[in-house]
């Protein structure tokens, strides 16, 4: 089976923004699905981070755009961030905290990748 068309967005300088504030501050990340791509449903995704500089609003450091909202897509995107990281010789650390809505499918991708835990009891 193929898997669904996948953008991430990036850049070498958002990666460097998201490594120095995730380790004291607070990682948002969330998704839309009002977005038609072509006959498919899509959705945007938008790691967010408060970059404390006076004045600067809060600041989209990642976006990935997908026809998929299931665990193991969102896994996969956050794997690539965190990999996008070590490409540049940054350390890989753990989010300080990480906020996103009621998805369980965000949730879950959420704390098996980026804190190797699991939901399950």
């Amino acid at each position: 089976m193929m898997e669904p068309p996948t953008l991430i967005f990036y850049s070498m300088k958002s990666i460097n923004v998201l490594h120095k504030v995730s380790k004291d501050d607070i990682i948002y990340i969330d998704a839309t699905g009002n977005v038609l791509l072509g006959q498919q449903h899509g959705y945007v995704y938008e790691m967010v981070v408060q970059y404390h500089v006076e004045g600067n609003p809060p600041l989209a450091v990642v976006s990935m755009i997908t026809c998929s909202h299931d665990i193991s897509s969102i896994a996969n995107f956050l794997r690539r961030v965190w990999h996008a990281q070590s490409k540049q010789g940054l350390s890989r650390p753990y989010p300080r905290l990480v906020m996103c809505d009621g998805s369980m499918a965000l949730t879950k991708a959420i704390v098996t990748t980026l804190f190797k835990e699991s939901l399950e009891a």
